[in-house]
């Protein structure tokens, strides 16, 4: 179980939907599905090459307490930070207590 002490982040998990535009025309559009307290639970930086650009990706893992629903399809939103989710969520223990967050924030 976490122990309300160690959620000290205040983070949205936002989902993808679609929206139309004055032309028809469909984009896509972030909309709240929870917002939870969180802890990160750790984080490394790396670099990578990707479209022949230097990109920096912090990977996090983020600790919630149990909340159905969720998916890897889902991100994160904490202040200005957004962190895609990589990886479906893990029921740790399948306690239906917490859940961990693999997340990548990517940084230009």
């Amino acid at each position: 179980m976490i122990r309300a002490g160690k959620l000290s982040q205040r983070i949205t998990i936002e989902q993808v939907g679609e929206a139309r535009d004055a032309i028809g025309g469909v984009g896509e559009t972030w909309s709240t599905f929870a917002t939870v307290w969180a802890e990160f639970v750790s984080q490394t930086g790396r670099e990578f090459f990707a479209a022949k650009q230097i990109n920096n990706a912090l990977d996090c893992i983020i600790r919630i307490r149990y909340l159905p629903g969720i998916t890897a399809k889902m991100r994160v939103r904490m202040g200005s930070r957004i962190l895609n989710i990589v990886a479906p969520p893990i029921d740790v223990n399948e306690a239906h207590e917490e859940i961990k967050l693999m997340c990548e924030e990517l940084r230009g």
